[in-house]
Formats: structure tokens, sequence, C-alpha cells
């Protein structure tokens, strides 16, 4: 049973999932690598977030942390996270002008292992191809 998502604090927990699968989006890069099994029993998924001095001074990127906290904390991310996993959040700057609902359907989405939802073709463009 997961705990909720526990945090990564340094640097080389980091750079290690950089190695693993990455899932491309509009708001966000997510990185996810599976850890190897501990006796232990150390199961809870591992979240870092990652916000570069390209999105704006320290107002906007910690806005852009706040805005992600909150997000993980009401879309229940933590339940779709799968266990003895790591992940990192890279935000890009459009966090801070999106609707929140969409914030928290990109992170389903892309935690879930979804593609992103794909704009409605009409009819005509569909039976082409």
């Amino acid at each position: 049973m997961t705990q909720g998502l526990l945090p990564l604090r340094k640097r080389s927990e980091f750079l290690a999932v950089r190695s693993g699968e990455k899932r491309r989006g509009a708001l966000f890069l997510l990185e996810l690598k599976k850890r190897p099994p501990v006796k232990a029993g150390f199961l809870s998924p591992r979240l870092g977030l990652t916000v570069t001095r390209k999105n704006g001074n320290a107002v906007c990127r910690n806005r852009i942390k706040r805005r992600l906290r909150a997000a993980l904390r009401v879309g229940a991310i933590a339940e779709l996270a799968a266990a003895q996993t790591d992940y990192v959040i890279i935000a890009r700057a459009e966090i801070l002008t999106v609707p929140f609902a969409r914030l928290v359907e990109e992170l389903r989405c892309r935690l879930g292992g979804k593609p992103a939802r794909r704009r409605n073709l009409p009819v005509a463009d569909r039976e082409q191809g």
C-alpha cells in the first residue's frame, strides 16, 4: 500500500532517473525509472520537481512549484504512481497560464501512462488517415 510520494532530495537520485523512460507533454516532461527491488521493502514511489531558470525569476519558479504540488495533491496522483518508481517532473513556464483542471488532467494522463488527449479531427480528415 502506498503512503504517498516521497521526495527525491539528492542530485544523484535526479540524475539516475534521466536514464529511464521519458513522457513529453505540453506542460512538462515526466521522467520515470523503476528502482531495483530492495529487501527492506521500500515500495513508496518518489517524486522530484525541477524548475529551471529558463522559466523565469525566483518568484515565477516558486509559483510553478506550488501549482504543481497543489495539482499533485488535488489529483490524487500518489494513487496512480507505481511502487518502487522514481519520477521527475521538469516543468515548463506554460504551467502558470493554463487552467488548473488541465494541469491536473495532464498529470493524471502522464503518470497513468496514457498518451495525451488528441484533438478531434473533422470526419473527412479521419476517413483519409
